[in-house]
């Protein structure tokens, strides 16, 4: 299991439900105790005027050190790289803690679950 998005969105849900909680940048499920490191990104959605992708950016989940490298600035959902706005989804990668697949595929089910509730 690679890392995951998540977005804000979900992240308020999930701990708004006592699904999560929340210890700094550690996303701690609260069924299973796993836990999962949280580095700030972004989901690139659309862009904005139209026009074609030239940074082949939609679809993508950006770090704010990778935006910067691209020339990028976001604000809230916002990016613009050079001439160009995009829509973003704030949120985080999330990175497990225990790379054991056994509890990697734990992982992924209790996430699944969390989703689909």
């Amino acid at each position: 299991m690679a890392r995951i998005f998540v977005s804000q969105d979900i992240i308020d849900q999930w701990s708004a439900d006592e699904r999560i909680a929340i210890d700094g940048d550690l996303m701690i499920l609260t069924l299973t105790q796993q836990r999962v490191r949280l580095l700030p990104a972004v989901r690139v959605l659309r862009v904005v005027s139209g026009t074609n992708d030239p940074y082949n950016l939609v679809g993508c989940v950006k770090t704010p050190p990778e935006l910067v490298a691209l020339g990028g600035e976001q604000y809230l959902s916002s990016l613009l790289v050079g001439e160009v706005a995009y829509d973003v989804q704030p949120g985080y990668f999330g990175d497990p803690l225990d790379h054991n697949p056994a509890v990697l595929r734990q992982l992924q089910s209790a996430l699944q679950a969390l989703a689909q509730s």
